[in-house]
C-alpha cells in the first residue's frame, strides 16, 4: 500500500511477484523510480473545476483528475476501485457496504488509505462462526510506504482510521 511519503521509494517496484497498490495520482510518483501498478484506490467523488480558455477566454468546466490516464492503466490491466461511480472513469465501485459490514469500520474509513487496508484485510480473511480469521489464500503480508500522517488535518482526522485497521 503506497502513500505519498519518501518512504514510497523503499516499495519494492521491481518485484513482480507483489501486487502494488496506490492511491489517487500516486501511480505517476511509481512510474517515475520504474514501478508498476496492481490497483489504484480513490475515494473521490466527480471533482471538477472551471479552467478559462486561452482560445476563447471563457471558463470551461473540468475534471480534477484525467480520466485517460486512469483509463489506459486500466487497460493495461491495473484495476481502479472507487467508492464512488464517476462518469467517464473506467473502475469497479469499492464493495463498501460489505466491508463496512465486515469490520465495523463506517466511522473509520478516514482517508483513501484506510479503505486500502480494509480491502487488503477483506481479501485476506474471512468470517467463520461469527469470528474473523485468515484465509489460506490471502496475503502473508501487508506493507505500507509513504503513510507519514504528518500534516495537522492527516494526524488528527485521518489516522485513527489506519490505526483502528491496523
Amino acid at each position: 500500500i503506497l502513500g505519498m511519503g519518501a518512504s514510497r521509494r523503499l516499495c519494492p517496484f521491481d518485484r513482480k511477484d507483489v501486487e502494488i497498490w496506490s492511491c489517487n495520482t500516486g501511480y505517476r510518483l511509481i512510474a517515475e523510480v520504474g514501478g508498476y501498478v496492481t490497483r489504484i484506490f480513490m475515494s473521490h467523488g466527480q471533482h471538477r473545476y472551471a479552467v478559462k480558455s486561452q482560445k476563447d477566454g471563457k471558463y470551461h468546466i473540468q475534471n480534477a483528475y484525467n480520466f485517460d490516464e486512469f483509463n489506459k492503466l486500466n487497460d493495461e490491466g491495473a484495476l481502479v476501485y472507487n467508492i464512488h461511480k464517476v462518469k467517464g472513469l473506467k473502475s469497479k465501485l469499492y464493495p463498501l457496504a460489505r466491508i463496512d459490514k465486515k469490520f465495523k469500520a463506517g466511522g473509520f474509513f478516514s482517508n483513501t488509505i484506510s479503505y486500502m487496508l480494509a480491502y487488503a484485510l477483506d481479501k485476506s480473511t474471512k468470517v467463520k462462526d461469527g469470528k474473523l480469521v485468515l484465509k489460506k489464500d490471502g496475503y502473508g503480508k501487508i506493507f505500507m510506504f509513504g503513510v507519514y500522517m504528518l500534516t495537522r488535518d492527516e494526524y488528527e482526522l485521518e489516522k485513527g482510521g489506519i490505526e483502528y485497521l491496523i
